[in-house]
């Protein structure tokens, strides 16, 4: 009675989470491209599919006491391996979510991180980085920069301006002061 409550239980928990998996890949194609919505739909249906077996686990009265301690000091020893990485998966769940610039958008970043300011125009946008099309260039910032820098619109018909030339405290240190 128990195994086949059990295996009822393991057969409904995957058709939920692969019906939840492709939900949410459809929901980040749609708002961030084909890479967010297959990296969500991967990391949903192996977190599903880990709480579906600790589940059926303890529905057959096996202990996971040490599975959870196990994977709990796996999980720490990962989360410190991986710091930056995870950081840019966060980072690029914010931006999904926030919007505050979408694929074909024209933008203007300011980062001191980053190096100053840049224009461009963004090509693609993934959990881990932003493709840009800048006159140098493509660039490929990781989205932990990108969510701390200051990022505006900019028109492609004005001249992004040459380096120095938005400095006014130098200008107006090397003017006379007039009294």
């Amino acid at each position: 009675m128990r195994g086949s409550f059990t295996i009822g239980f393991l057969v409904l928990a995957v058709l939920c989470i692969r019906s939840a998996a492709a939900e949410l890949d459809d929901l980040f194609r749609w708002r961030g491209g084909q890479t967010a919505g297959s990296a969500i739909r991967m990391m949903i249906t192996v977190l599903g599919y880990l709480f579906a077996a600790l589940g059926a686990l303890d529905l057959m009265s096996v202990p996971i006491g040490h599975f959870l301690v196990g994977g709990a000091i796996a999980g720490i020893l990962i989360g410190i391996a991986a710091q930056q990485s995870l950081g840019n998966v966060f980072a690029g769940l914010v931006l999904l979510v926030a919007r505050p610039f979408a694929v074909g958008n024209h933008i203007r970043v300011r980062s001191g991180a980053l190096g100053g300011e840049f224009y461009g125009t963004v090509l693609a946008m993934s959990l881990t980085y932003i493709s840009i099309l800048t006159p140098e260039g493509i660039l490929k910032v990781p989205n932990s920069s990108m969510l701390a820098a200051a990022v505006g619109p900019w028109r492609p018909t004005e001249a992004p301006p040459a380096s120095g030339d938005n400095d006014d405290l130098t200008s107006a240190s090397s003017r006379p002061a007039s009294d």
